[in-house]
């Protein structure tokens, strides 16, 4: 398992990008300079290949340089719920002509059940604690904002388990500054939603730290619930709810965005703290 890792890292490497991703990101950890995209693709051929083999790797994975943390960070991207763990839905009502493993749909079924037949076959099926203990193993490996944010925002199937959004609310508050970020990252990346959008807005003016990269990503979160809810976003910034570095940040990352109107750039840059 680990040869195949190791053999495509060093067919895909490019000095040049090493030392361009080395000035960009500081780290620990030697880059090879192997770009993302083909980071996910091992990792994704690496599921497919060694499917039966997956949870014996995650026991003891590969984390020898930059690039092996980023693709094992991505194969626990590549876990899935078990289905009677994913957020219960009522039953639907089927869509004309809609098919299921090839059948015509002719009743309602849970919506639980499609969730589950939609898992690409190369998916592995694990219980929400399994997936939550191989989030936590994975977090020392995290120095640097690009591992934090590439393993964060890969795990899509985070949000369809239950209490998935505690469990990335027990990590806002810890001392170490990547899991602070993984946890905002995950917010942002997963959560901006109607369901979650008011708890949110309550918590991040919550979130006290000093670490730069935590900022950041706080910045980063309140401008994406700017965008996407920006009346019910609008009172943090009317109330100076943030500390000042924060509500400045947000509010130039918003301004920075295609899908705000100048008005509203204009009455926020006329909120700035100075």
């Amino acid at each position: 398992m680990n040869n195949f890792i190791k053999c495509e890292l060093e067919k895909h490497k490019d000095s040049k990008y090493a030392e361009f991703s080395t000035r960009l990101t500081p780290t620990k950890y030697k880059i090879m300079g192997v770009k993302i995209p083909m980071l996910r693709d091992i990792a994704k051929r690496f599921c497919k290949h060694y499917k039966n083999d997956i949870l014996r790797y995650l026991q003891n994975p590969l984390v020898g340089n930059f690039e092996e943390i980023m693709i094992y960070g991505m194969i626990i991207g590549n876990l899935a719920v078990k289905n009677d763990e994913i957020l219960p839905s009522p039953a639907s009502e089927i869509p004309p002509n809609a098919t299921l493993g090839g059948k015509i749909l002719k009743a309602k079924i849970p919506q639980n059940e499609i969730l589950q037949n939609e898992i690409p076959k190369n998916k592995i099926l694990v219980s929400k604690s399994e997936i939550e203990s191989y989030i936590i193993k994975f977090m020392p490996y995290i120095d640097n904002w690009a591992i934090c944010d590439v393993f964060s925002m890969g795990l899509k199937n985070l949000a369809k388990q239950n209490n998935a959004f505690d469990f990335i609310l027990k990590l806002l508050h810890k001392n170490a500054e990547f899991e602070v970020r993984f946890a905002l990252v995950a917010l942002n990346s997963h959560f901006v939603n109607d369901k979650y959008i008011t708890r949110i807005l309550e918590l991040a003016p919550t979130i006290r730290h000093d670490g730069y990269y935590v900022k950041m990503a706080l910045a980063w979160l309140i401008s994406t619930c700017y965008i996407k809810f920006s009346d019910k976003t609008m009172p943090l910034f009317k109330n100076r709810s943030l500390d000042k570095w924060t509500h400045n940040k947000a509010i130039s990352k918003i301004s920075d965005s295609l899908r705000v109107g100048n008005s509203d750039k204009i009455m926020l840059k006329n909120m700035r703290i100075k």
